[in-house]
């Protein structure tokens, strides 16, 4: 499969999630649904992978980029920096150990989950 087949399967997962994320009452957004769809066609072994290892790599690439509108308008209100900074400051650093802390637990959940399955069968 080329390139462009990753992107598609890619991109069919994120369409699938923001479509099911316009159900009215659906608790989650579409973005964090398609991730989900996405984690259980991996895990599933529906989607290998290697089917879509370049074109997440791409994605990954570029993904910084995604965060300099967000640092210039940050810039551009100094005022609720030098108002909010120490607040703003403490809540970023303790929600970036917290995640990094759920991350590295369930990482290790799942490799704990898939040595239990290997040894089992």
């Amino acid at each position: 499969m080329g390139i462009l087949g990753e992107f598609l399967i890619i991109s069919a997962t994120a369409a699938a999630g923001m479509l099911l994320a316009l159900i009215p009452g659906f608790p989650l957004p579409g973005t964090v649904t398609g991730m989900v769809f996405m984690l259980i066609l991996l895990l599933s072994g529906a989607v290998k992978l290697n089917k879509i290892k370049h074109a997440a790599g791409f994605f990954l690439t570029f993904l910084p980029m995604f965060f300099v509108p967000l640092i210039v308008n940050l810039l551009k209100e100094g005022n609720l920096l030098r108002e909010y900074g120490i607040k703003l400051l403490i809540v970023i650093m303790t929600s970036t150990v917290i995640t990094m802390l759920a991350a590295g637990l369930t990482a290790k959940l799942m490799l704990n989950l898939n040595k239990k399955r290997k040894s089992g069968r």
